[in-house]
């Protein structure tokens, strides 16, 4: 399992906070999209009647984009297995194993 250093957690908390209040928005814009549909219907006047894209539909691939945006972001503060190694093999140095 990847680790990420405590105080690099502690530097990103913000951003941690940001992709989880968008994970819970977009669980509620399917949860929307889902029981309403993408498409809003409205009338305007008696004889003046429409359709359009509903909200929901209109924010889920803004949202969908700032959250894949910061899931890269944290992704990238995982070690990678070759800097796991290296840490290793200087922690055993350290430790004269």
């Amino acid at each position: 399992m990847n680790s990420v250093d405590p105080e690099v957690l502690k530097m990103n908390e913000q951003l941690i906070e940001e992709a989880a209040m968008y994970a819970s928005t977009l669980q509620e814009i399917n949860e929307i999209i889902t029981r309403d549909g993408v498409v809003d219907f409205y009338q305007n006047g008696e004889n003046q009647w429409g359709s359009k894209k509903s909200v929901a539909a209109e924010l889920k691939p803004k949202y969908t984009a700032t959250y894949q945006s910061l899931i890269r972001q944290l992704s990238d503060l995982l070690p990678t297995e070759s800097e796991k190694d290296a840490a290793k093999e200087i922690m055993d140095f350290l430790q004269g194993k």
